[in-house]
């Protein structure tokens, strides 16, 4: 699964896509506790002149910029009962610096502590990033959490190896597309090892673009 995350940086907000500014409500975008996902991560600020025919943000890049992602439970670092479910701060840059990408883990420990024995939870989705001028925080919602699908290997018949759903859903990308997570992308490899990340695009007009990114 991939998660892209368009940040207005102003206003503590998610925004749809790079070309559509409708707002998002976070507690819409369920996480199931137990998956691996790529997050992707753009912060947008508002130009000054806004005219309604255009995607009125700017691209505020990743150079020199370290960024952190935590899901955790909404308090301070200082506060006695802060606590972290789990964190994304090894992040990679495509090469145009226009976002972060990087693998988060929904399989902790805290995480399932959290959710316990129920179908459903909340925490605070909380990204920063620390650059030559300090800490700055772009965002701080709160965001559901589900019980992901059992981790359970079946017997299979001798000389064949078991696959688990969570594996099959890193490794394999949907014939038809996934109507639940718009924006997926894929990767692919050269002979060389290069890679390329591949996804579908809005474009302003309404109409979509096929899209191929190095990402190293």
């Amino acid at each position: 699964m991939t998660l892209p995350l368009y940040i207005d940086t102003s206003k503590n907000q998610l925004l749809t896509s790079l070309n559509n500014a409708t707002p998002v409500n976070a507690l819409n975008v369920p996480l199931f506790i137990g998956d691996t996902i790529l997050v992707q991560v753009f912060l947008l600020a508002p130009l000054q002149v806004q005219n309604p025919s255009q995607f009125n943000y700017s691209n505020i890049g990743t150079a020199g910029k370290a960024l952190m992602l935590f899901l955790d439970n909404g308090q301070i670092e200082q506060s006695p009962s802060y606590t972290v479910y789990t964190q994304l701060v090894n992040w990679n840059t495509d090469p145009n610096n226009q976002y972060f990408y990087g693998v988060l883990s929904l399989n902790t420990a805290a995480l399932k502590t959290l959710i316990g024995s129920a179908t459903t939870t909340t925490c605070y989705l909380h990204i920063g990033y620390v650059d030559a001028n300090g800490n700055t925080t772009d965002l701080l919602l709160p965001i559901t959490l589900l019980a992901g699908i059992p981790n359970a290997v079946n017997d299979v018949p001798a000389g064949l190896t078991p696959l688990s759903v969570e594996a099959a859903n890193q490794i394999y990308v949907r014939a038809d597309g996934n109507p639940n997570n718009p924006g997926a992308s894929f990767v692919l490899i050269s002979p060389l090892g290069k890679k390329i990340l591949i996804q579908a695009v809005d474009n302003g007009d309404g109409t979509a673009r096929f899209d191929a990114s190095p990402i190293n």
